[in-house]
């Protein structure tokens, strides 16, 4: 506005007609208008040279050694407007970075929430999936001992099978001499007597005793139906379990010998069918198979 200092425009009494200063600041110091002109003249001749931003700086430093009284009064708009740009520019882009600082942590904050959500479901998926284990091997084992015991009581209906045969035909037997001398000793005794009673005796009790045949052997073929059922009804929840427990395994997570044991599986080898291997033939078979193995 007015340029740098010159003594030829810088007249006495110039700036006293400026409003430079005002009265609330003038009336705080024991100063007269020439007083403040001398003071405020001084220093412009001090800052002959300056740029226009120097000149602000010092005025500004200035101020602040008077308390501040000039710096709301003193018209540097170009350089409050750009300070203020340039804060707020600051302060919009502080808000921006911790903006995207919170997007930051909340993300991370979801990413640690998905991955123990993670973790648990993989913790409580592999507990589901070691319960099944147990409870498939129960099953299995349980329906071992019931094809062990259905085994047994198979043989023992048989034994008592090959009994009742034996005890029949020796009946029969001690029935036909029975008969055989009752029939003589009738004859002899009552020749009148019809012949054909000994063959109608012996007829009822070979009837009574195919009977007794015929009940036992469905009794048996009853039992043996049942078993049969059982063990497929067995099976088939085998089948399921496996089957429910394969769609719970985790690829990534598989070791070789897990790919062993499905191999093996898929095969039909399991420890029983190994066990029942080891146990049956010579002892040279069973070397030869511990070889293998």
């Amino acid at each position: 506005m007015y340029g740098d200092y010159d003594e030829a425009v810088c007249k006495p009494g110039m700036l006293i007609s400026e409003n430079l200063l005002p009265q609330r600041v003038i009336d705080q110091y024991q100063m007269t208008p020439q007083m403040w002109e001398e003071r405020i003249k001084t220093w412009y001749a001090d800052h002959r040279g300056m740029s226009r931003d120097e000149a602000e700086m010092e005025y500004l430093k200035i101020a602040q050694d008077l308390d501040m009284f000039g710096v709301n009064y003193f018209p540097i708009t170009r350089r409050s407007e750009e300070a203020a740009e340039l804060l707020a520019e600051k302060n919009r882009l502080a808000e921006e970075e911790a903006m995207l600082l919170s997007h930051k942590a909340q993300e991370v904050e979801q990413e640690i929430s998905r991955m123990r959500m993670t973790a648990r479901k993989t913790e409580e998926e592999k507990m589901y999936l070691e319960r099944k284990t147990q409870e498939a091997e129960l099953l299995t084992v349980r329906m071992m001992e019931e094809s062990r015991k259905r085994a047994l009581e198979a043989d023992k209906l048989k034994n008592e099978l090959i009994h009742a045969r034996v005890a029949e035909k020796e009946a029969k037997e001690k029935l036909l001499n029975f008969l055989s001398r009752t029939s003589d000793e009738s004859i002899l005794i009552t020749p009148s007597s019809s012949p054909e009673s000994p063959i109608h005796e012996m007829n009822s009790y070979d009837l009574l005793a195919d009977g007794d045949m015929e009940q036992l052997s469905l009794e048996i073929e009853k039992e043996r139906v049942e078993y049969l059922a059982k063990s497929k009804q067995v099976q088939n929840q085998l089948k399921e379990l496996r089957s429910e427990i394969e769609q719970l395994k985790i690829g990534e997570n598989q070791c070789p010998l897990d790919d062993i044991n499905a191999e093996q599986l898929r095969l039909g080898e399991t420890k029983y069918s190994t066990l029942k291997k080891v146990k049956s033939g010579s002892t040279k078979a069973r070397v030869a198979f511990f070889e293998e193995l």
